[in-house]
Formats: C-alpha cells, sequence, structure tokens
C-alpha cells in the first residue's frame, strides 16, 4: 500500500499522506469535506469528486438538529481565528482619549496605553508632560514657554492623527 495521497481541508489544513484505500474509506465515512482537495504525490490539488471520491452527498439537518460535526468545528474555528483578530478595545473610547485629552488636559498617550501601544503612549505622555512643565516655568522664565508651545502643539498633532487613522491595538488586532 503506497501513502501517497494527501488531503487538504477547507481551512487549508494538510493530512496525510495515505493510500488510496485509505482516502476512500475517509471519503465514504465523510471525513472528507467537499470543500477540501486532495493530491496524489506532486501533482495538481483536485477537488474529491475531481479525483473520484465518492463523497456522501451534503444534507441540511433536519429543523432542530445540529450540522454535520464536522463542519460545526471547521466553523468554530473560522470564529476562533476571526475573534483572534478582534481587540477587546472599543476605537471610539481610544479616538475620544487621543483627541479630547491633549487638547483639554496636555496629556497624550493614554489612549495608546490603553490598548497596549506602550511606546507611542510613553513618548506621548513624556513628550505632553515636558510641554506642560515648560509651560509652568514659562511663567518664570520665557525661554520654556517657547519650547512649551510648539511641543504641546506637535504632540496635539500627532494624537489626533493617529488616534483618528489607527485602527489596530498593541497586538495587531482590530479594534471594535
Amino acid at each position: 500500500m503506497e501513502r501517497t495521497w494527501i488531503y487538504r481541508d477547507d481551512l487549508g489544513k494538510d493530512y496525510g499522506p495515505y493510500s488510496r484505500e485509505e482516502l476512500e474509506r475517509y471519503a465514504r465515512e465523510g471525513r472528507v469535506s467537499h470543500q477540501g482537495t486532495v493530491r496524489e504525490g506532486e501533482g495538481p490539488w483536485l477537488a474529491p469528486e475531481a479525483a473520484g471520491l465518492d463523497l456522501p452527498p451534503v444534507q441540511d439537518p433536519p429543523v432542530g438538529a445540529a450540522a454535520h460535526p464536522a463542519l460545526d468545528s471547521a466553523e468554530a474555528v473560522r470564529r476562533a481565528k476571526a475573534d483572534i483578530r478582534t481587540s477587546p478595545h472599543q476605537r471610539v473610547i481610544y479616538i475620544l482619549l487621543g483627541v479630547l485629552l491633549p487638547f483639554f488636559g496636555g496629556i497624550a498617550g493614554i489612549n495608546n496605553l490603553i490598548v497596549g501601544r506602550t511606546s507611542n503612549g510613553v513618548i506621548q505622555l513624556t513628550l505632553g508632560i515636558v510641554a506642560i512643565l515648560s509651560g509652568i516655568l514659562g511663567g518664570i522664565f520665557f525661554f520654556p514657554i517657547c519650547l512649551a508651545i510648539p511641543l504641546w502643539l506637535g504632540v496635539l498633532v500627532w494624537s489626533i492623527v493617529e488616534a483618528c487613522t489607527n485602527t489596530l491595538d498593541g497586538e495587531g488586532r482590530v479594534m471594535q
């Protein structure tokens, strides 16, 4: 029994190698999906039916009954992968914190710290604090106010642009 057949399920995972007899048995048992593909050796990927496999017909489950367990698990894997890519953080909150805090309080970067973008958050927060301290010292000395205003404006613009254009959290997941 030569094992040269590979089965790739509809999620792209390869199984095998199998002998032709094993693959035919798995197909009869419903373990080969209609959406999957098979190939022999280094040959082209084929639909199971095109490779001559006898798959059971696709049947709709009765009303109130669960679908085929293999299909349910495949759908569960798809949903789990989609959930992994979705951030638990709300983008609206991220935008509001990134616009309102720097504009009214002079403190930027809190929004980035909350969503896990720590390097940008720490830099913005540090520059915002330096701008505030320079502004306070500007009441005593003239030079710090010359530093405070452009620094605060730069951090403000950076924070607003980043908050409005960034859609990912610190782990690369899309915010809701």
